[in-house]
């Protein structure tokens, strides 16, 4: 239990964080402001010539917050079990009804039998959203460091990462 708060703490420190560096000579997040809401994404990923599945959940708030949660974080195809995540989110483009976002979100691994060094996520995402046609696409790359590195020190970074696009729809409730 004692863990987990200290994990709690971690995680709320690097969020307060990351939202002070989101915040410089960037875009106004209202340019974006169609963005702003909860989607439902799907990750199809090859490996080794097998199809891989996930759903996630994203949801960007009007403040520059980015939460995450995956369907894969009970730890599938081969890689250790993960936390939900928290982070930031920026407006890098806004043009006739498609808004284009940059995302940084931080969770933590499990340690495993197999990985029993518990480490920092880092996931960043790319991604448009077009309002009109109601589509969410983008490219994301998840990396690992260790719980006492740097997560936004490139340098510090483990060299594994995965990368895969995402697309999907807000969340809506219906009429």
């Amino acid at each position: 239990m004692t863990r987990i708060f200290k994990l709690a703490a971690v995680l709320f420190a690097l969020l307060t964080a990351t939202s002070a560096a989101t915040a410089q000579d960037d875009l106004d997040l209202s340019a974006c402001i169609d963005a702003v809401g909860s989607y439902l994404l799907l990750r199809v990923e090859e490996d080794d010539g097998e199809e891989r599945l996930g759903r996630m959940v994203l949801s960007l708030t009007n403040g520059g917050h980015a939460f995450f949660t995956d369907s894969a974080q009970v730890g599938l195809y081969g890689k250790q079990p993960f936390t939900g995540g928290g982070g930031a989110w920026k407006c890098i483009g806004a043009e006739d009804g498609f808004a284009s976002i940059k995302a940084v979100i931080l969770d933590f691994t499990f340690s495993t039998p197999h990985d029993p060094q518990a480490k920092i996520k880092r996931l960043d995402l790319e991604a448009t959203y077009d309002a009109r046609q109601d589509v969410f696409e983008g490219n994301a790359m998840v990396r690992y460091t260790p719980l006492s590195g740097n997560p936004f020190d490139a340098v510090q970074m483990e060299n594994d990462k995965d990368e895969y696009g995402v697309t999907g729809r807000r969340i809506a409730v219906p009429d």
